[in-house]
This record gives C-alpha cells, sequence and structure tokens, in this order.
C-alpha cells in the first residue's frame, strides 16, 4: 500500500531540514544528493525559472531516514527519472471543471503534488495532535537548534531567512559548518532517532 504523502517521513523532512510546506513538496529527484559525506537536497522556489532563491539543505539523520523512504514510495508511483517530482501529483484529486487532467486518475510524477492538507489532518488526528500545522516542524527545528548552540547566523543560513545584504556579509558559512549545525540539531532528537534505530551523528564544533 502507497502512503499518503504527508506521513510520519514527511514529518521527518519538516523536523530536520527547517523547509516550508509548499517547497518541500516541489523538489524533483534530480536534486537530491546522497553522497554519504554530505547528503542533501537541493530546491528551486516555485514558479521561478532561474537559480533565484536556489537552495541546498543538508540533510541530518532524521531526514536522510525520511528521504530514503518517500524515495521509495515516489518509485512506486512512477517516479523514476531525475526530473520526477519526490511527490508525484495525485490525479484523483483532479475533479475540477476546467481542469486538463479531470478525469485521470493515478498519480504524474511530472507533476508535483499540491497539497497534502486532508492527509495532515487526518495523521495530526490519529497523533491526538489536532492543532500542529507544519510549519511548526520548522519552527520546532530552528528553536533546536538554538537550544543546542547553534549560531543564528548559521539557522538563519539554514533556514532561508537571509536577504542578500546578510548573504553576503556571512559568506563564510560553507558546507562543513552547515553540515556542523544540522547534525548538532539531530542531537536533540536523540530519542527518537534511538526509536528509529538511526545511527546519531558525531557531534562536531559549531563556528
Amino acid at each position: 500500500m502507497v502512503r499518503p504523502a504527508a506521513s510520519p517521513s514527511s514529518v521527518g523532512i519538516g523536523k530536520a531540514t527547517h523547509r516550508r510546506c509548499k517547497m518541500s513538496a516541489a523538489g524533483v529527484l534530480g536534486d537530491i544528493d546522497l553522497a554519504p559525506a554530505n547528503p542533501k537536497l537541493g530546491i528551486k522556489r516555485e514558479n521561478t525559472k532561474s537559480d533565484a532563491g536556489a537552495r541546498e539543505i543538508e540533510l541530518n539523520p532524521l531526514a536522510l531516514w525520511a528521504i530514503h523512504r518517500l524515495l521509495s514510495r515516489a518509485a512506486a508511483l512512477g517516479a523514476n527519472a531525475p526530473e520526477h517530482f519526490l511527490f508525484p501529483a495525485d490525479l484523483s484529486r483532479h475533479t475540477a471543471n476546467g481542469d486538463p487532467l479531470k478525469g485521470r486518475r493515478g498519480f504524474d510524477p511530472t507533476r508535483h503534488q499540491q497539497s497534502w492538507r486532508t492527509a495532515w489532518r487526518k495523521m495530526t488526528a490519529k497523533a491526538d495532535l489536532p492543532w500542529i500545522r507544519f510549519h511548526d516542524l520548522r519552527h520546532t527545528a530552528i528553536t533546536k537548534g538554538r537550544e543546542q548552540g547553534v549560531n543564528i547566523a548559521i539557522l538563519k543560513s539554514l533556514a532561508g531567512h537571509m536577504d542578500a545584504r546578510m548573504t553576503e556579509y556571512y559568506t563564510h558559512i560553507g558546507n562543513p559548518v552547515r553540515r556542523d549545525a544540522v547534525n548538532r540539531i539531530a542531537e536533540a532528537y536523540a530519542p527518537l532517532l534511538e526509536l528509529l534505530g538511526i545511527e546519531n551523528p558525531t557531534r562536531g564544533p559549531i563556528n
């Protein structure tokens, strides 16, 4: 059985990558780099054809666990090419008059899913946490980063909160520093990592 998009795996992405819901839904398989030394996810803003606003997001062990499961789900739905989306569009939802996809069923990996609101509400209700919003996961990840001692500038870099002036000033924030930061944040989820059988990353220096 194919799991709905709003599954524990998508929660893992939200908690571990600081991403907004819409940006998390729009990634293609070719933007996922699972290199062991520094696994990361590339994301472009929706409706932007250029690389403006494009970001690379380092994946900590929790996010990597989620990505592997979402890749398996995507493959089961027919996503097998670099340009295919991690969250294929659910065609059974196309019922509106005037929709060119109306009447078609199944999944289209060349289009990304527009919403997972219904699945999210069902999942949070089952967890007895109906008030939780996807955006709250992003806020929690940023808060955990501060509690773990991650520099606020690094957190802003990870979360995409920097404007052009700040980005230029903090050009020294490179991949190794960001990698250390996401691993430090992962330590805040140690009980969850243990429950899922995920190896806890070695703590490194946060500059």
